[in-house]
């Protein structure tokens, strides 16, 4: 969520609104507008759905209503979007200890 706070601050306007725009479209939107408390300024709201929005990838994970996979062209819209974790996308899982 730090990381999604630092670059909501590097946002244009414009992108903010898309970025809006996409989260609401997110099935999960309902539940994160509960956990939000009252009072919060509209800009105040919108930014932390956007860090909310920023560990969907972990909230999903085991779900199994989404499955792995990867994007099929022509599959998904706005509209109906894709179920897929995109857990591929989120992270790079190294092994340091190792040479």
């Amino acid at each position: 969520m730090a990381v999604a706070y630092v670059a909501y601050q590097y946002l244009g306007p414009q992108t903010k609104a898309r970025a809006g725009e996409l989260i609401r479209l997110n099935p999960l939107y309902g539940t994160w507008k509960k956990q939000l408390r009252s009072g919060l300024s509209a800009r105040q709201r919108n930014m932390m759905f956007f860090m909310i929005a920023a560990t969907w990838p972990d909230q999903i994970r085991g779900d199994h209503s989404y499955h792995p996979g990867r994007h099929a062209a022509g599959k998904s819209s706005e509209r109906q979007p894709q179920i897929e974790q995109h857990c591929r996308d989120q992270f790079l899982d190294y092994d340091f200890g190792r040479s």
